[in-house]
């Protein structure tokens, strides 16, 4: 069976459970989220419990938000490290949505692809389309040619 873990500084892990929910059509008990450092609250034990259900012939994904930051770092402390678990940091949407999507007996390689395809590569435009990675040399006209 198949777990996912979301875990990030403030809410922006349950709005990503909130948006799988949404696009999928329904609820997805499967999709454990963690908002770090909401209240003062420690979220430790959220973790635990999450690592704690992880048997041996299940698969973990496991999603965080910084790579090197406090949920990060308390992630690698609890979730423990397996051939059977996942971890994925600086995730995005899309990122988080196309691994949802690969059939479970998951590797490596197969996360590999994922994180590779341009739809998971962060692309910033600027609100005139134009696309930042490339130095913005696009004008308002080239937009819609």
């Amino acid at each position: 069976m198949r777990k996912i873990l979301i875990a990030s500084h403030g809410h922006l892990a349950s709005g990503m459970k909130s948006s799988i929910e949404i696009l999928f059509g329904a609820r997805r008990d499967d999709v454990v989220a963690v908002d770090g450092y909401v209240d003062d609250t420690d979220y430790t034990p959220q973790l635990q419990a999450f690592a704690d259900g992880i048997a041996p012939d299940d698969e973990a994904l496991v999603f965080t938000d910084i790579l090197g930051g406090s949920v990060f770092q308390k992630v690698l402390l609890t979730v423990p490290w397996a051939t059977n678990v996942f971890h994925v940091t600086n995730m995005n949407l899309p990122v988080v949505l196309s691994c949802v999507l690969l059939p479970e007996g998951l590797n490596r390689d197969e996360i590999a692809e994922v994180l590779a395809q341009k739809e998971c590569q962060p692309t910033l435009l600027d609100a005139e389309g134009n696309d930042t990675q490339d130095g913005g040399g696009d004008t308002d006209d080239s937009f819609f040619e």
